[in-house]
């Protein structure tokens, strides 16, 4: 496919290549674009469809994206970060050096800051980073039909509709109903008297892997987080829980390989006060903006200080 695409990009026959590209799976599309050159990926990418190109943003290797990003005008990068779910935006953030994050951030909505902030404040390897806030729950004691209605008025930008979580008053989970469960009720029944109630679910400070690992023993499309008080927070689904456990093998993979000096000196530049990436007080402003992120001495749910070593960006509400 690649070489037709650039027989196409040759003779600047546009349209065809955006219909062969829309024909694609993202992921394919993402393998072919990371094998041409950045010009050409550039323009293939600029070719697709907004929600189209988001699925394969995310996709792209870190420097692929770090290559379009600094190539992307302001209101292009927006139409991107609009169309990404929030854990995607936290994954990508992760990866990008100080300059970018201040852009992603800069274009995002505040109630997208809002959202990454309650994602990173969770250590790197808690369930609590690997969860996305964009889900649908629906209060205790309604009607099925209800539920239909919350259901068409927030599932359009949530991350999956399968699964629909039930919470008290208090935001405390206290069930789950599936739509397949909502299809087969009567429209008057009380939502309570077909949730499922014995819930699998995680911690926000539980390990990761170990989170991943309940996905293949219980056969789960997503699951719930929590925190110390129950209420629920996020939810972690499948495709991120795949990521983790193949992070984990192939780390195991290289580490089977390579052999470490124990006695070896350490990188100085990571044992000092995180690099380049931020300012001595770990504070970057946004400009005009208005808006900052820092890294380190971060707290978790109740406050607890947490590691500073452990370093992720922060992105301040507004």
């Amino acid at each position: 496919m690649k070489k037709r695409i650039m027989e196409l990009l040759e003779l600047k026959r546009y349209t065809e290549v955006r219909s062969l590209l829309c024909e694609v799976e993202p992921a394919d599309i993402a393998a072919v674009l990371g094998d041409m050159s950045e010009r050409a990926t550039l323009i293939c990418f600029r070719l697709l469809p907004n929600d189209l190109a988001a699925e394969v943003f995310v996709e792209l290797d870190s420097d692929l994206q770090s290559a379009l990003i600094a190539s992307f005008s302001d209101s292009e990068l927006k139409e991107v970060i609009d169309e990404l779910y929030v854990d995607d935006v936290v994954d990508l953030i992760e990866e990008m050096p100080a300059n970018m994050v201040r852009r992603i951030l800069s274009q995002a909505e505040s109630d997208m800051r809002a959202s990454i902030n309650e994602i990173l404040k969770y250590p790197s390897d808690s369930a609590g980073s690997l969860m996305t806030t964009e889900f649908v729950s629906l209060h205790s004691g309604i009607t099925v039909s209800d539920a239909f209605s919350a259901i068409r008025r927030r599932a359009i930008d949530k991350e999956t509709v399968y699964n629909c979580y039930v919470r008290d008053e208090k935001s405390r989970l206290i069930g789950v109903v599936t739509v397949k469960d909502l299809l087969i009720a009567d429209l008057d029944d009380d939502i309570n008297s077909i949730m499922e109630t014995n819930i699998i679910c995680a911690a926000t400070t539980d390990d990761r892997e170990t989170v991943a690992l309940k996905f293949s023993h219980y056969d789960l499309l997503a699951l719930p987080v929590v925190d110390s008080e129950g209420r629920l927070v996020g939810i972690i689904t499948v495709d991120d829980a795949i990521d983790v456990l193949e992070e984990e093998a192939t780390e195991e993979e290289t580490g089977e390989e390579e052999t470490e000096d124990p006695d070896a000196p350490g990188d100085p530049e990571e044992t000092e006060a995180g690099g380049d990436k931020t300012s001595a007080d770990g504070t970057v402003d946004l400009g005009s903006a208005g808006d900052s992120y820092t890294a380190g001495g971060r707290a978790d749910p109740v406050g607890t200080p947490l590691d500073p070593e452990n370093r992720r960006f922060l992105a301040a509400e507004t």
